[in-house]
Parts: C-alpha cells; structure tokens; sequence
C-alpha cells in the first residue's frame, strides 16, 4: 500500500519536473551510491538509466518546446510505473534515500510563491576544433563558497560534424539569505579533439550569475590544444562514477 509519503515522493517528483528538476539521482550520484544506500543494484541501474532518459526533454526544450512537455509527460509516467514496480524493499530503501538526499526537492514547491532563489542559466557556443569529426560532452559546474563545487548539468556524449557547436541548460537552486550572492559558472568538456583521439578534458569559467534571474551565455572553446590528457582507466572511472553505463 502506498501511503502519505509515497504520495510525497511521488508529488515531489512531478513538481521537479516542471521547476527542471529531474526528482531521481543526477549524473553525479552513481549506481553504487545507490546500492550503498540498500537500493539493489538492478533498481538502481534502471533509475539511473532513466535519470539519462529525463535529460532528454531540457535538451529539446529550447528547440522544440512542444514535443519536450510531451517527452517529459511520457518519461514521467514511464519513470512513476518503475518505480512502482520494484519490490516493496527497492521502494522503501529509494525512498529513504530521496528523503535523505534530497530534501530541498520539497522546497521546490516554494518556488510557486517566489520564497525560493533560482537562476536559470543557458550555455551555448562554438567549438574550435582541427579535426572535421570528433567526440565531445559537456558538463555545467558551480562554485560558491557556501555550497562548494556542484556539476550542474552533464549531457550524453556527442559525434561533433563540422560546424562544431554546444548547448546546455543548467540551474542553480539554493536558498541563501545573502541577497547579492553570486555562482561562479565553468563549463568542462571531454573530447577527442587530439591526434590521437585520446579522451582529454578542458574547463573554463564562463562568468557570474546571481540567484535570480534568466541567463543566455555565450562562449566559444578552443579545443584543438587543450591540455588534462586522461588515460583510457581515468575515463571509465569517470564515466562509471558519474552514472554512465552501456545497457
């Protein structure tokens, strides 16, 4: 039987959804934080297989904003009857660590009545690049003394055809007193502009946003001398330790 918490969790998850919160795990929170937390690890494969899934619509959003409300509407439901369908333990368990985790999702809810700070932040830019085909993804980080280093966004990789060119959608949720306070905003890349084809990684800072307010930020990357070469372990690590798995 579900009960009123249930109800909760459920309920917080539809209204992440259209405050842009997923309401599950981000790419940040693996399948072993998961399972740490008493999840099995089948459940929390498949809920962070759809974590990937409902990254989708904001993907599509800016494009298409019709069909991504529809994606969304689909995943959602398809995301509610999973969980639905594990067993009562994976449920309880995954509860608990939604509760635990995520606790600030219920204040998503405030954001109706504007008690809730938020900043939306658009990215997008051109890739300089030597190669005509190359792999690339990007991730969306914060910084702030209060709350430290967050990855924000991290999309699906990437076969870049020339023009090269990126789009991301991030946003920063946090409650803070200090009214002028400001999020340092970087954007980290992974690609294979190398002639090698060796994965490397790139960051740069972008700029400044405050808690409020819509942002559209340009920046253009250079990415044919970038430095941070990673091994072919360091990669796998890095993917496996952000949520990326091959199904």
């Amino acid at each position: 039987m579900w009960t009123l918490w249930n109800f909760l969790v459920l309920l917080t998850i539809v209204v992440s959804l259209v405050t842009g919160q997923n309401g599950i795990p981000t790419s940040e929170e693996s399948i072993d934080d998961l399972v740490s937390a008493g999840v099995s690890e089948n459940a929390a494969t498949g809920i962070v297989k759809f974590d990937r899934k409902l990254q989708e619509p904001f993907e599509m959003e800016k494009e298409n904003p019709v069909e991504a409300k529809k994606l969304e509407q689909v995943l959602h439901k398809e995301f509610t009857e999973y969980i639905e369908s594990l067993s009562e333990d994976d449920q309880a368990e995954y509860q608990k660590y939604i509760k635990s985790q995520h606790m600030l999702r219920f204040l998503g809810i405030l954001v109706i009545f504007g008690l809730l700070h938020a900043a939306n932040i658009h990215i997008s830019g051109k890739i300089e690049c030597s190669k005509t085909l190359f792999s690339f993804l990007v991730a969306v980080k914060e910084f702030d003394w209060h709350f430290g280093n967050d990855r924000l966004y991290t999309s699906k990789p990437y076969d870049s055809l020339y023009p090269h060119h990126y789009s991301a959608y991030a946003e920063v949720n946090d409650v803070d007193e200090l009214e002028n306070d400001k999020y340092e905003i970087f954007v980290s890349f992974w690609h294979t502009c190398s002639r090698d084809d060796k994965w490397k990684y790139y960051e740069n800072r972008v700029g400044y946003v405050k808690q409020q307010g819509e942002y559209y930020l340009q920046h253009n990357v250079n990415l044919t001398n970038a430095e941070g070469e990673l091994s072919w372990r360091d990669w796998e690590d890095w993917v496996t330790s952000n949520g990326f798995r091959s199904f």
